[in-house]
């Protein structure tokens, strides 16, 4: 449900102001809408630089690390599910 989707508008500005020029957040998920709902937010705003995105994170193996695996990630592997993922840069409004 939208409502409890931890990446929207009120968060992605509070996370800007808290987070030092240079520094990064790292995004993953399954849903391919909220993923792309994600990066159509930040794009509009300008607040963040994308370094990396990635519609099938495990297929790009140079990216993918199975030690950073959360136990949500992890069963929707199990079930055949592509994890979406993104890397983010802070910088200069």
């Amino acid at each position: 449900q939208k409502k409890h989707k931890l990446l929207q508008a009120e968060f992605l500005h509070k996370l800007y102001e808290v987070t030092k020029l240079g520094g990064e957040f790292f995004f993953k998920t399954d849903h391919k809408k909220y993923f792309e709902d994600v990066l159509e937010l930040i794009d509009e705003w300008w607040l963040w630089e994308r370094k990396i995105v990635s519609y099938d994170y495990e297929a790009e193996s140079d990216k993918f690390t199975k030690n950073k695996i959360t136990e949500f990630e992890s069963m929707f592997r199990w079930e055949k599910l592509k994890i979406h993922y993104a890397e983010f840069k802070k910088v200069d409004k």
